[in-house]
């Protein structure tokens, strides 16, 4: 009914990469025991790495301020990206990006910042929503008090559920500051000073009489920007 979209145990994959790495640095994808031969190839000995799920869906990433308490949301931002066994590379982004979910992007994003105490300054929260083909009995059942009556449930034997997962937290400043930064209506580098040096506290900036308000958590900016990365250099595409 489905063809090739409904995910099959053959199709589980792993992604190993550095703990400390950017981008799609050294990257390897394991979908068969012979792949785990290229973990010794790529990581040299007692080297840390990260060892995730690969979900293949939407990659997104959240960037937030955060005082190393609070963290407020600043804009979602679309990542692409080529993910396979002979190349692995971050080629571009485009920002901000308008998912009819941001605003749940968003809360999980800060959850998580605000889950680790004493990250500061730029922060940036990488995302992927996936489309789950769930089981539809299997949903009636675990839906609780989430859905009123079967009258909510789709008729056929599957429904499409999106569902937003965590990876990681890049405690530094990401890609998108650079795009940011061309279309915010405020200094980006001085709200951050001024909330490091206490002049400025997270709670003031949501406040209706700040030039923060239209912006910060809004995922509202007037214009769009596109980037595309090459070699060592970042084309910006202002639109």
């Amino acid at each position: 009914m489905f063809g090739d979209d409904v995910l099959d145990i053959n199709d589980y994959k792993l992604i190993v990469k550095p703990l400390y790495g950017v981008d799609c640095q050294n990257m390897v994808i394991i979908s068969e025991i012979e792949d785990i031969k290229n973990i010794k190839k790529a990581f040299p000995n007692k080297t840390e790495v990260l060892v995730q799920e690969f979900i293949q869906g939407i990659n997104l990433s959240v960037s937030l301020i955060s005082d190393g308490k609070n963290a407020i949301p600043i804009s979602l931002n679309k990542q692409y990206i080529t993910i396979n066994k002979e190349n692995q590379s971050y080629i571009g982004g485009e920002l901000p990006y308008n998912h009819p979910k941001f605003e749940l992007a968003f809360k999980i994003a800060t959850k998580a910042v605000e889950s680790i105490g004493g990250i500061k300054g730029f922060v940036g929260v990488d995302l992927i929503i996936k489309n789950d083909f769930i089981k539809r009995d299997n949903f009636i059942k675990e839906a609780d008090n989430h859905i009123k009556g079967k009258d909510y449930i789709k008729k056929d034997d599957y429904f499409d559920n999106e569902s937003i997962y965590f990876l990681e937290i890049n405690s530094r400043f990401t890609t998108p500051y650079v795009g940011l930064s061309k279309i915010a209506k405020f200094n980006i580098g001085e709200l951050i000073i001024n909330l490091l040096d206490k002049k400025l506290k997270i709670s003031e900036i949501s406040k209706d009489n700040t030039q923060y308000k239209k912006y910060i958590g809004s995922n509202k900016f007037d214009k769009t920007v596109r980037f595309k990365k090459q070699g060592n250099e970042l084309n910006i595409k202002i639109l």
